[in-house]
């Protein structure tokens, strides 16, 4: 201020206090003022009086600017704001609120050169990778922004997409196989923001993990893009959807209804469906049992199981499993050969053998029984014969109707076929075939060498019934004649021998004797001539016996007789008998009787002229013989026990009984 009439200058910065400035100030606002001054416009009103009182005031207007400005970078980021791709569009907006204003805004980018900013800008000249944004603005004071960055990645790789699959070579899959898409950015991208496939040229579908139930063959493409929209070119991949399981046929062969035996093999026989993947495996358990791999395979243990059987592929389509249940018969028949025998193995032509026996319960049921002869070949059959005579090795064995073979029983028999012999022996009592009561006959038998032995022993007299020998017998109680013997034996094991016989003559007649001394008379002397005589040419020798007459005492007892013989004998009447037997051995009784008499002192007869020691055809007279008295006397006689009526003569001729109607043809005692 240079008026000389300057009185005073004040000032007043807003509304601060008023101060007094001095002449020829420079500087109106102090530090202390300088800072309780806030951003932005301000007024100084600078008033000047002289000393005349004049006032003059100066109005001064200005603007406190000690910011920088600020700039804001904006962008639309695709997704992740750290991440862009070269076409993404930058803007700065710059401001200085209440400042002196923006006067230049400034970027550059990865450390090139700074470049005014005019306008929006891209990064259209970089590649992938990280791109250094850096900008800044001054205003009209000259505040300077400081240098911004901003650090963003330029992603203009699109990711990559693999897919995994579990699949059988060269592509097969399953209906339930699960496809798996594993994308990946590279290394600094912005990541996957989406993975997605289609089947077939369909829809793309958003996904990582999928199926394909549908049999057939399929076209699968699948791609990714990342956050900032680079889209995957997509990949391509043909897989062949098995999606049908193997079809399993399980076949045996079988009795009906379903037995088999223990080393029937099964079989499993698989196909897939056309087109398919193939058979991976084939698989049975056993009564809920483990699985097991096979197509063939066999039960050994008997009883009934359960089977299951399936087949699986080679993309691991599992079939539903197929089901059979079968009756295992292991256990061979039991067979039983049963034949009579005798002492345990003799047989004959005729035994039957005969095989029996059974199948274990429950078991499949007999199929047929056989056997065989000495290691022959095996014959059907339930019963048999062995006409071969000789020992035999029989093997027998069951089979049933699963073909169980039973292990073959053996027996051994000795067929007996040739029948035994038997032989008549016995000592002839004269000639070879003479034969008298007493003689005895014994049956011989003989069986073959290595036969069954002699069981029994028959015989018959001629037309008579068959009898069982049990020792020695003679035809005692047979008459004399001709006769048959007839015979034969039988083994132990029923061979019966052909009849044979015998003819032997059988004598049992003794000779033909006579008492020719004494005869039927009265004897005045006490001795008495003994004649005997035979006309049979096999007499041997004869005895008598001499007995009283009345009381039977025995005078004379069995004596033989030797020819010239004479015996003494008191008064009395006497009965003579005589035997006599033949070389055979035969005994014989004289036809009669002689009742004589002793009598030494009366008359008596000395002769018995008729009848004689003979037979008479006809009737006949009776002069008994005529007495050595000359006169008359009593005759009677003693006919068969009955005396006749007393007669009297000297020369008697008694000749009733010859005429009685009574006297029948018989022998007669007189």
């Amino acid at each position: 201020m240079f008026d000389v009439n300057y009185a005073g200058l004040t000032y007043q910065v807003d509304a601060l206090s008023v101060r007094v400035l001095s002449r020829n100030v420079t500087t109106l606002l102090n530090a202390s003022d300088w800072s309780s001054l806030g951003q932005g416009s301000h007024q100084v009103t600078i008033i000047a009086m002289d000393l005349a009182g004049n006032v003059a005031i100066k109005y001064i207007v200005f603007v406190k600017d000690t910011l920088a400005p600020s700039t804001a970078l904006s962008y639309n980021p695709p997704s992740d704001p750290d991440y862009i791709v070269p076409t993404t569009t930058f803007n700065l907006t710059s401001g200085d609120a209440g400042g002196s204003g923006v006067a230049s805004t400034y970027y550059r980018l990865n450390n090139t050169s700074w470049v005014l900013y005019s306008a929006p800008f891209s990064p259209s000249t970089f590649g992938n990778g990280t791109l250094l944004i850096q900008y800044y603005s001054i205003d009209h004071a000259g505040n300077h922004e400081p240098i911004i960055s901003l650090i963003v990645y330029i992603d203009t790789i699109a990711p990559n997409t693999t897919i995994s699959v579990s699949s059988h070579p060269p592509n097969f899959v399953n209906g339930t196989t699960t496809f798996t898409l594993v994308p990946s950015d590279n290394q600094g991208g912005s990541g996957t923001w989406l993975t997605e496939y289609r089947i077939n040229g369909g829809s793309w579908t958003a996904g990582t993990s999928f199926t394909i139930p549908a049999n057939g063959t399929c076209t699968v493409d699948y791609r990714s893009m990342d956050n900032v929209y680079n889209l995957e070119a997509h990949g391509t991949r043909v897989y062949r959807v098995d999606a049908i399981a193997p079809n399993t046929t399980f076949s045996v062969s079988t009795f009906a209804p379903n037995f088999i035996n223990g080393t029937r093999a099964f079989t499993l026989s698989r196909a897939d469906n056309p087109g398919g993947s193939g058979i991976l495996r084939t698989e049975y358990r056993i009564d809920g049992g483990s699985w097991i791999s096979g197509t063939s395979f066999t039960i050994p243990a008997n009883g009934t199981h359960v089977i299951d059987y399936r087949s699986i592929d080679n993309v691991n389509n599992v079939e539903n499993s197929g089901t059979r249940v079968v009756r295992v018969d292991a256990i061979a028949p039991n067979t039983t050969l049963s034949f009579p025998s005798y002492a345990s193995n003799f047989v004959n032509a005729t035994t039957i053998f005969t095989l029996g026996g059974a199948d274990n319960a429950g078991g499949s049921g007999l199929l047929r029984r056989e056997y065989r002869i000495d290691g022959g070949s095996w014959i059907p059959g339930n019963t048999f014969t062995i006409a071969t005579n000789g020992t035999h090795v029989i093997d027998f064995r069951g089979i049933d109707n699963v073909y169980n073979v039973e292990a073959f029983g053996t027996r051994v028999v000795r067929v007996d076929t040739i029948a035994p012999s038997s032989l008549v022996t016995f000592t002839p009592a004269q000639g070879i075939s003479y034969v008298n009561r007493t003689t005895s006959f014994t049956l011989i038998p003989s069986d073959n060498a290595g036969g069954s032995g002699i069981a029994s022993r028959f015989y018959k007299i001629g037309a008579g019934a068959w009898t069982t020998y049990s020792g020695p017998f003679t035809l005692g109680a047979y008459p004399n004649g001709t006769y048959t013997i007839y015979h034969y034996c039988v083994d132990n094991i029923g061979n019966v021998e052909s009849q044979k016989s015998l003819t032997v003559y059988l004598d049992l007649e003794g000779p033909a004797i006579a008492i020719t001394s004494p005869g039927n008379q009265t004897y005045r002397n006490s001795t008495v001539g003994i004649t005997i005589t035979s006309t049979s040419p096999d007499f041997a020798a004869a005895w008598y016996r001499i007995a009283h007459a009345g009381n039977g005492t025995v005078v004379i007892s069995n004596k033989t007789y030797l020819p010239g013989a004479q015996e003494t004998l008191a008064d009395g009447t006497y009965r003579m008998r005589a035997w006599g037997n033949d070389s055979r051995g035969n005994l014989q009784q004289a036809a009669q009787d002689i009742l004589f008499t002793i009598n030494t002192t009366i008359t008596y007869i000395v002769a018995l002229l008729n009848p004689a020691n003979t037979t008479y055809v006809n009737q006949f007279s009776l002069p008994l013989g005529h007495y050595t008295n000359a006169t008359a006397v009593t005759v009677t006689y003693l006919l068969d026990n009955t005396w006749s009526i007393p007669g009297t003569s000297t020369t008697l001729d008694l000749y009733a009984f010859a005429n009685d109607s009574t006297f029948f043809d018989r022998s007669h005692v007189v």
